[in-house]
């Protein structure tokens, strides 16, 4: 057997690892990348910051005014630009008599279980939206006929009954701009089913 020369006691060969070359990384791009995430973040944070909660405060006999109709409110509201905005819980009353209680939103008549009185004798027990009769109501004429249905723009539109003063049934049926669409008998439950000429629309906002 051959003799294999070995290195002397105590030293030690290692070999050098070769020059590892990384690839080049465009930092500058990087950069305007964060630099655009930082600048959205902070746009969200100042849009957040805008919305500020307003303070209700209660005001009494405030002019209120929509389109041509005017009159007094007394109830919650809230300041914007120096001016008090009807907002909250409230009463408005008409300068031609009528009445409004119920919920405002933003100086608009707008809520659920609102009470509006008119002065020529009928009333409006319901939901209101946007100044006007719009959703599920109850609405009795001073003659004493009632109708029960869903309202748009102040008018019957969509599903409603129409009672008697005695309570008898007088229409069941659909209705589109106040006006009724006779349905299957099937459809409804009463002593009488019967189309029915609508009631015209008169100043003071009836059907």
């Amino acid at each position: 057997m051959e003799n294999i020369p070995r290195p002397p006691f105590g030293s030690h060969h290692v070999a050098m690892p070769k020059e590892i070359v990384l690839p080049q990384r465009d930092f500058t791009e990087e950069a305007k990348e964060q630099k655009q995430t930082n600048r959205h973040h902070t746009t969200n944070k100042r849009k957040k910051k805008k919305k500020k909660n307003h303070f209700l405060i209660l005001v009494s006999e405030m002019e209120w005014k929509f389109s041509s109709r005017k009159g007094v409110y007394t109830g919650e509201a809230y300041a914007s630009q120096g001016e008090s905005i009807a907002h909250g819980r409230g009463k408005l009353r008409f300068s031609n008599g009528d009445t409004y209680e119920g919920r405002f939103k933003h100086g608009e008549m707008h809520g659920e279980k609102a009470i509006f009185k008119s002065s020529t004798g009928f009333e409006y027990n319901g939901s209101y939206k946007h100044n006007a009769r719009n959703g599920f109501g109850e609405q009795t004429h001073l003659s004493g006929r009632r109708y029960m249905g869903n309202f748009v723009n102040d008018l019957p539109d969509g599903f409603g009954v129409q009672y008697n003063a005695d309570g008898s049934m007088l229409y069941c049926g659909k209705w589109k701009s106040g006006i009724p669409f006779p349905i299957k008998q099937e459809e409804c439950s009463g002593p009488s089913i019967a189309p029915l000429t609508p009631m015209p629309r008169t100043n003071d906002m009836s059907w």
